[in-house]
């Protein structure tokens, strides 16, 4: 998502102690601006504001652009209030060029993936970049019984399969009644293809299929074509 800075005085947000719309500490200003990289894929879908500006000495272009609409945080993550158009946007982008996903950025594909819990319904939290024990994207389910997914993304290109080893990375965080903030399933899903006959691992059949599901390239398209025709539907 970019690094996030005080319009005014420059400051850095550190954006576990100042979620959006917290003034900042030195000047008290709420207005913000962002540094992130383009990749080929978001100038493909215009998402570039028309006016940028340069900030010195590194040249990056200052955005204020997300796929995800993002609320407060805490110390998993932050919760995502709604999808951007520009998520909608891209799920059309891809319907016609699906191998454009492989030019994402890693965490605008763990965008990719949060958004399409959002899309379905779910409370969602999209976690940091790092000390996040392998997990992405949180989901819940509220209610008596409430469901919750740790969900592990990762963006591989063709010919790189996610492996077993990689799978059971995730697994202790997975806690069939959902306790200590465990998830009742755990999911891994990938723009390519798990390793041959990873269901039939010893330590990963036990899981599957009700606490663990695999989401290959294929899977993850359909599932994505599905939001797109409901949304139609509306």
């Amino acid at each position: 998502m970019g690094q996030e800075f005080c319009v005014e005085c420059d400051h850095e947000f550190d954006l576990r102690t100042h979620p959006p719309h917290t003034p900042c500490p030195n000047c008290g200003n709420t207005r913000r601006k962002r540094i992130i990289s383009l990749s080929p894929i978001e100038i493909a879908l215009e998402v570039v504001p028309a006016t940028l500006n340069i900030r010195p000495p590194t040249g990056s272009l200052t955005v204020l652009f997300d796929f995800l609409e993002l609320g407060n945080a805490d110390n998993e993550g932050q919760v995502i209030r709604a999808v951007a158009p520009a998520w909608w946007k891209l799920l059309d982008y891809l319907k016609e060029n699906p191998d454009r996903v492989f030019e994402l950025p890693p965490r605008k594909f763990e965008e990719l993936v949060a958004g399409a819990y959002q899309s379905e319904g779910w409370i969602v939290k999209l976690t940091p970049r790092s000390g996040d024990n392998g997990i992405d994207v949180i989901a819940e389910k509220p209610g008596v019984f409430k469901f919750r997914i740790h969900d592990q993304a990762k963006l591989y290109k063709p010919g790189r399969v996610v492996t077993a080893e990689e799978v059971r990375a995730l697994l202790h965080t997975i806690h069939p009644a959902g306790l200590n903030k465990g998830a009742s399933m755990g999911v891994v899903t990938t723009s390519s293809s798990f390793a041959p006959r990873i269901e039939k691992d010893p330590s990963i059949a036990g899981y599957m299929p009700h606490h663990l599901t695999l989401i290959d390239g294929e899977k993850l398209f359909d599932r994505l074509d599905e939001i797109s025709k409901t949304k139609e539907q509306l």
